[in-house]
């Protein structure tokens, strides 16, 4: 076996890790700011807002409500959060710019969800795992041609630096936060459900309805091979998947099982995505860099 490569002296494989994990919530968050039209909100009523969570305090006087239901109002904020995620991506160690895109993200997620008085389970990771971003962790987060130059030189036949203690904690703790919701669906779903939920026919007719509704290729094609035997095999591929989303426990503690996880709940959000419509690709994106880079995958290995 060859001599192991040394990697670059800023390549610590967990500080490399977080800070990759940083990168891709911000452009989350970016994509999400620029692509809402918030100034259309303005069009509805002012009373609409409702409020949800920390909503409720924030529109419960008429007159926040009314100076923020503005378009300018509500374009100024968009805008703003969106500079403050591209000035927190370029410039990381600066971290008051974080803090800023984070208030802003809280804020126009309030907004948000104060339309419909509901809560987006789509957003409550890349959002929680920003708030943590904002107000804990290490600080000396790597820029973008750093995490470049580190992964490119990354693998198998590198040799990283010692790990520092306070990378590798927070490390962890991002691993679990992407963890515990599909752990804690997939044993409500035993709970709450129980053996019905997977003999009954409420997941066939979901799916089916969905494809009526929103129909694309992959889901009619779906239906139509199997026929008959389209409720077996959804029964079976839900009991599957619902057990596998309990094993992402396991997959906080990295090594193979987490790379192999991280394949299969990839592949349950490929198939929802065709069988309902339902792409919940933040959880995609984030699962991936979380479980596919640093000590679960794509490794930056201690020196041995």
């Amino acid at each position: 076996m060859g001599a192991l490569t040394p990697l670059p002296t800023e390549c610590i494989g967990a500080q490399t890790h977080v800070s990759a994990v940083r990168l891709v919530v911000c452009i989350i968050w970016m994509l999400h700011v620029a692509t809402t039209p918030y100034g259309d909100f303005s069009i509805l009523p002012v009373d609409s807002a409702s409020g949800y969570g920390l909503g409720r305090f924030l529109f419960s006087h008429t007159t926040v409500r009314t100076v923020i239901w503005s378009p300018a109002v509500l374009s100024a904020l968009k805008w703003s959060a969106v500079i403050l995620l591209v000035g927190a991506v370029t410039m990381p160690r600066r971290h008051g710019l974080l803090i800023m895109s984070c208030v802003s993200v809280v804020l126009l997620d309030l907004l948000s969800k104060a339309v419909g008085a509901y809560a987006n389970h789509a957003q409550f990771l890349p959002l929680s795992m920003m708030v943590i971003f904002a107000i804990g962790g290490p600080r000396d987060y790597l820029g973008i041609g750093q995490l470049i130059r580190c992964v490119r030189q990354a693998g198998p036949g590198a040799s990283a630096h010692d790990l520092d203690g306070n990378w590798t904690g927070f490390e962890s703790l991002l691993a679990a936060m992407v963890a515990l919701p599909y752990v804690y669906i997939a044993i409500n779903r035993f709970v709450e459900g129980g053996v019905a939920l997977f003999l009954g026919d409420s997941v066939c007719r979901y799916i089916i309805v969905g494809c009526q509704s929103n129909p694309n290729a992959a889901c009619l094609a779906m239906l139509s091979a199997f026929g008959s035997s389209c409720g077996l095999g959804i029964r079976t591929g839900f009991l599957f998947a619902t057990v596998w989303e309990c094993g992402a426990v396991l997959a906080v503690y990295g090594g193979r099982w987490a790379q192999l996880w991280l394949v299969g709940v990839l592949t349950i959000h490929a198939f929802t995505w065709l069988a309902m419509g339902i792409l919940f690709w933040e959880n995609m994106a984030i699962a991936a860099v979380v479980f596919g880079l640093g000590r679960t995958g794509y490794r930056l290995a201690p020196r041995p």
